[in-house]
């Protein structure tokens, strides 16, 4: 999928007095077309933050620590873990059992900024698969600790 670079810029469109006042964005798209919208409709839009459009890859900005839900959860064989990091480093993601016994240690070590993945694949860190049951995966950053429940269904 192509993503299309625009440049943004405002004016404000007076009707009658200033107590009427309308603001639009003006919308210029890279093949030369433009466009204005309304801003109040523009209010009702959710945006990803930007901070860089490099050519036609857009680095996203990430303000606090997230540990995101597994999936697919319940799983089998495997599971994706995916968390957010607002800098760069030290992080731990570990597997914990119902008991709260450590199961499997999945990264270790100083990361980048952004958007992150580990997949877990029901194994232990001895290279055992685990029993059926409900685990907990925990991410420790420098900002604290999150930990999520998932499930194990063979």
């Amino acid at each position: 999928m192509k993503i299309m670079m625009f440049i943004v810029s405002l004016s404000i469109a007076c009707a009658g007095s200033v107590s009427s006042q309308t603001t639009y964005m003006h919308i210029r798209m890279k093949g030369g077309g433009t466009t204005s919208i309304p801003i109040d409709e523009i209010r009702k839009l959710t945006f990803t933050p930007v901070t860089a459009v490099e050519g036609e890859r857009w680095t996203t900005v990430i303000k606090t620590f997230r540990l995101l839900q597994n999936y697919p959860n319940p799983f089998n064989p495997s599971t994706t873990i995916e968390y957010q990091l607002p800098k760069s480093g030290m992080v731990d993601v570990r597997i914990y059992n119902a008991a709260g016994q450590l199961v499997r240690a999945l990264e270790s070590g100083i990361q980048s900024p952004g958007g992150h993945t580990v997949t877990w694949d029901g194994h232990d860190d001895a290279g055992m698969a685990v029993a059926s049951g409900m685990y907990y995966y925990q991410v420790a950053f420098e900002d604290g600790t999150l930990s999520k429940k998932m499930i194990l269904i063979k």
